[in-house]
């Protein structure tokens, strides 16, 4: 049991700037007070889901734009301003990803008469989230004074569905009651809006293995389907283009039988002679091949002829001297 560490108004316009409000008047008290201090540690301690919702974004940016309006800040640096959003969506989304359902026991039978609220609990909204919960939340409500201040009216109370083992994780549903029985993807999209997560619990992930195999196996058929159609579709094509072909001439007919009997051969005896022919006579044998020339001898040196003998140059005839005649 834990009683609420702050509660804030729900389902009017000013809701998100009321939240800042509230955590600003935090803020500023615990530059002096120590209790105020611890507080505002705590929920600045708080996880943040990892999605920004359209509705806190849009907030930030209209109480950004009006606390400047009013300081009189004509002009911030583009550093300074995504600063200042940054604060101010972070405190908005430690309120949105964190608050549980109020309720006190008021109620009437119309809307002023109920009361709206969200509140945020400390340790309580540090247990996770689980399609199949282990445990379940829920507000103390004193039934026999409703609408009245009561100590301790407005407690949130956490109880378990089973006996719980040491070692087992402490899980609560963050949405409806009816939640654990929606289908998987309703499931998720509804928590990844309201609170800005994909749920990876274990319900979440064996149904989502489960269908998974199921989406495999009507891929599989469907191809197969597909398969067949498209194979009929090209024998059905096939046939067609078949019937609209124009048809293949006749083949010739045979020849007849008389024309295809050879005639019988010429007798080449009388027909009277009833013995065979006799043979031929067999080829005389050929004549024995000639005995190989014996080697040639072997060649002999022939002999060298004498040399001819030198002989003396012929003489040559000497002229004959004529006799001188003697004058008269």
């Amino acid at each position: 049991e834990e009683p609420p560490f702050i509660i804030s108004p729900t389902g009017s316009p000013s809701m998100h700037a009321d939240r800042w409000r509230a955590y600003i008047t935090l803020s500023m008290s615990a530059k002096s007070n120590e209790f105020m201090s611890q507080a505002v540690r705590a929920f600045d301690e708080l996880a943040i889901a990892d999605r920004l919702n359209s509705k806190v974004g849009k907030a930030a940016e209209l109480i950004l734009d009006e606390a400047l309006a009013s300081s009189g800040a004509n002009s911030i640096t583009v550093a300074a301003r995504a600063e200042q959003h940054k604060r101010v969506k972070d405190a908005l989304m430690r309120f949105q990803s964190n608050q549980f359902a109020f309720q006190n026991g008021a109620s009437g039978p119309s809307p002023s008469e109920r009361l709206m609220a969200s509140a945020i609990f400390i340790l309580t909204a540090r247990l996770n989230h689980c399609c199949s919960p282990s445990a379940f939340v829920d507000t103390n409500k004193a039934a026999w004074s409703p609408g009245a201040l009561v100590r301790e009216d407005g407690n949130i109370i956490c109880k378990a569905y089973r006996q719980l083992e040491v070692g087992d994780r402490v899980t609560i549903n963050y949405g409806p009651k009816a939640l654990v029985d929606w289908p998987l993807a309703e499931r998720r999209a509804y928590l990844l809006e309201r609170h800005g997560f994909v749920c990876g619990c274990e319900k979440c992930a064996t149904e989502e293995v489960a269908e998974a195999a199921k989406a495999e196996v009507a891929a599989k058929a469907k191809a197969a389907a597909e398969k067949t159609a498209a194979e009929k579709a090209a024998a059905e094509k096939a046939a067609a283009e078949k019937a609209a072909a124009p048809p293949k001439p006749a083949p010739a007919p045979p020849a007849p039988a008389s024309a295809l009997l050879k005639p019988a051969p010429a007798p080449s005896t009388p027909a009277s002679a009833t013995k065979p022919s006799p043979p031929p006579p067999k080829p005389a044998p050929a004549p024995p091949k000639p005995a190989p020339a014996p080697p040639a001898p072997a060649a002999l040196p022939k002999p060298v002829p004498p040399p001819a003998p030198k002989l003396a140059p012929p003489l040559k005839p000497q002229p004959t001297p004529l006799a001188r005649a003697e004058p008269p």
